[in-house]
């Protein structure tokens, strides 16, 4: 095999692992959470950070007094438990306030409503029937392409808001 066949090999696996792998690898399940909290001090800021680095399901946990939130990851597979976290908070006496997520995943019909079906679990999140909405489904063209969004949920509420999405492309396999 001459030299320039060789190169032209490989700069084709080259642009599949770039344009078809790699995307893949980074459109995995919910890529950040963050939970707005009113006013935590200083020393509330350990307690907040072993309450939710406690939960199940929570890889890392990094807390700020200002802005008051909390920033943590998921472990693979783990779906947003949005009661869960805002149960935890408010047994330790925190009171939650929004939950902004960022993740990649489907839009699916689920109990009548349009919602989110999160990359990798299970979990459909209901999403607010609002101008955002409107704008993803009709960007989103065919069946199977995943949507990267920014999601926020409001206090006392399940239903996400969409803030920000980007059409991603056709899931590499049948939906």
């Amino acid at each position: 095999m001459g030299r320039r066949v060789q190169q032209d090999l490989c700069l084709i696996g080259l642009a599949v692992a770039v344009t078809v792998i790699f995307p893949m690898m980074a459109w995995a399940e919910i890529t950040e959470v963050r939970l707005g909290i009113e006013g935590p001090c200083p020393h509330c800021a350990e307690v907040l950070q072993e309450t939710l680095s406690g939960i199940a399901g929570v890889d890392t946990v990094q807390v700020s007094v200002e802005p008051p939130q909390a920033t943590l990851t998921l472990k693979a597979g783990q779906p947003l438990e949005v009661e869960k976290l805002r149960n935890a908070l408010a047994a330790k006496g925190f009171t939650p306030t929004w939950i902004r997520f960022e993740a990649v995943g489907l839009l699916t019909l689920h109990k009548g409503t349009i919602g989110f079906r999160v990359q990798g679990t299970a979990q459909v999140i209901p999403l607010e029937s609002d101008g955002k909405l409107d704008a993803v489904m009709q960007a989103v063209r065919r069946d199977c392409e995943l949507v990267f969004i920014v999601g926020l949920i409001p206090p006392g509420q399940v239903t996400a808001r969409i803030e920000r999405f980007e059409v991603r492309g056709l899931l590499g396999h049948p939906c």
